[in-house]
C-alpha cells in the first residue's frame, strides 16, 4: 500500500512537471518575434564632395532596434572612422549621437566608413561613385530649343542623379534633376524643362547623387553621396 502510495505521488509530480514545461512552451510560442529576435544595428551615412574647395564630409548615426520604425539611439563602442580618420561625436535631441568629420583630400572613387558592430565585429562600409570631372554646353541654352550638356563622368544608374543648379543675376537658383539610368555622357533637358529660367548671364553647377538602403542580417542601413562640381557661366536664351 505505501509502494503504491509513493508511485501516485512520483506520478503527481511528474504530471505537474510536464504541465509547467507544456505552458512554457505555449507561452514561448505565443510571444512576439520580435520581442525574442536580438536587436539590429541600423545606420544612416552621409557623404559629401565640394570639388572646388576638395572638401570631404563624412557622417553617420547608430540605432539598435527590430525596424526604422521601432529604434533606439546606439552608441557604437570602440572608434567611428571615415576614410581612416577618427569621427567626432555629437550628441543631437533625443539622445541620438552623430559621428562626423571633414577632410581635405582629393576625391576617390571608392570611399569607406569603418565601425564596431553590436557582436562586437568591425565593419567595413563603402560607397563606389565616379565623379562629375568636367561639364560644358554643347550649343546653347534655349528655352525654345532645350538644350544638351556634355558632362565628364555623366553615365549615371538607377540609384543615382544629376542635378543642374542655374543662378541668375539675382543669384536665384533654379534647378532641374535628371534620374538614371543613363547610357551617354550627353544629357539632353528638353526646353519644357527649362521654362522656370531666367534669360540672361548667370551661373550653373551640377551636383550628382546617390542614395542606396541596404539590408543584412545584422545591419539595415541608407547611405547618401553628393558631389559639387564647380561653376561655370551659362547664357540661357529665349
Amino acid at each position: 500500500m505505501q509502494t503504491y502510495r509513493q508511485h501516485i505521488s512520483s506520478f503527481g509530480l511528474y504530471s505537474c512537471v510536464c504541465l509547467y514545461l507544456c505552458l512554457l512552451s505555449c507561452r514561448e510560442a505565443e510571444s512576439p518575434p520580435d520581442a525574442l529576435a536580438p536587436g539590429k544595428t541600423f545606420a544612416e551615412f552621409f557623404i559629401r564632395y565640394l570639388a572646388p574647395e576638395e572638401q570631404l564630409l563624412g557622417q553617420v548615426s547608430f540605432w539598435k532596434g527590430v525596424s526604422w520604425e521601432v529604434r533606439d539611439p546606439l552608441e557604437p563602442s570602440g572608434l567611428v572612422s571615415f576614410e581612416n580618420q577618427e569621427l567626432e561625436p555629437r550628441r543631437l535631441p533625443g539622445n541620438q549621437v552623430r559621428y562626423s568629420g571633414t577632410l581635405k583630400k582629393a576625391y576617390k572613387d571608392s570611399l569607406a566608413f569603418r565601425f564596431r558592430n553590436q557582436d562586437g565585429r568591425y565593419l567595413q562600409y563603402e560607397m563606389k561613385m565616379t565623379p562629375i570631372r568636367d561639364f560644358f554646353v554643347k550649343g546653347r541654352v534655349s528655352k525654345t530649343e532645350g538644350a544638351t550638356f556634355v558632362v565628364n563622368g555623366g553615365i549615371i544608374n538607377q540609384e543615382e542623379e544629376i542635378v543642374f543648379m542655374f543662378i541668375d543675376q539675382r543669384n536665384r537658383a533654379k534647378s532641374i534633376t535628371i534620374k538614371g539610368p543613363t547610357t551617354d555622357i550627353g544629357i539632353s533637358i528638353p526646353a519644357e524643362k527649362l521654362q522656370e529660367l531666367t534669360p540672361g548671364p548667370g551661373q550653373l553647377y551640377l551636383v550628382k547623387k546617390q542614395h542606396r538602403s541596404e539590408s543584412h542580417p545584422n545591419l539595415d542601413l541608407t547611405a547618401s553621396l553628393e558631389y559639387y562640381t564647380g561653376q561655370r557661366e551659362v547664357l540661357v536664351e529665349e
